[in-house]
């Protein structure tokens, strides 16, 4: 049973989040939710918060070689805090140096973006974003997920579980 870490700040999304450990955990890997600050992250569930799920570890004691891989699910508040927390950004890069692997859902790409993960590689993410990856010298693909090495981008939420398939197909089994 490998750990996972599930990166995730306040307004990540939910309901990405519950299919992602569902499919890692069916998967037999154990989900580590880690964040920013340890005690508890609140969700959002598609147009409101939601409840508070507890964190397990604190960005800032996370360290890459205590995960098999990295797995952030999207929401754009939650995000858009992560990409600015240095400590998350650290652990995002040290896996993919360490050739684990690194998968983000939406927004979450931002995260990749951040940690210097995007040039040269074929990724997708919300439409919204695209720009974003584009500027960071990713090829942009308009397709639900997308592997690249040790890299998985899935694009929105609607493709949450064409992107936790590839996820686990990637982790392996």
């Amino acid at each position: 049973m490998a750990n996972v870490a599930m990166v995730v700040a306040n307004g990540f999304e939910q309901s990405e989040m519950t299919i992602l450990c569902k499919a890692l955990s069916q998967a037999k890997h154990r989900v580590v939710v880690v964040s920013p600050k340890k005690h508890s992250v609140r969700s959002w569930d598609n147009t409101h918060w939601n409840g508070d799920i507890p964190v397990d570890v604190a960005a800032i004691d996370a360290e890459a070689q205590d995960f098999a891989a990295i797995v952030l699910p999207g929401g754009l508040i939650g995000a858009d805090t992560l990409r600015a927390d240095e400590p998350i950004v650290r652990l995002v890069r040290d896996a993919a140096i360490q050739g684990k692997p690194v998968a983000a859902l939406g927004h979450g790409v931002w995260v990749l973006i951040e940690a210097g993960l995007a040039k040269g590689r074929s990724m997708t993410s919300a439409p919204a974003i695209r720009s974003d990856l584009v500027h960071a010298g990713a090829a942009w693909q308009d397709t639900p997920a997308v592997e690249d090495g040790k890299v998985i981008t899935g694009r929105h939420g609607h493709d949450v579980n064409s992107f936790a398939e590839l996820v686990v197909k990637v982790v392996g089994a």
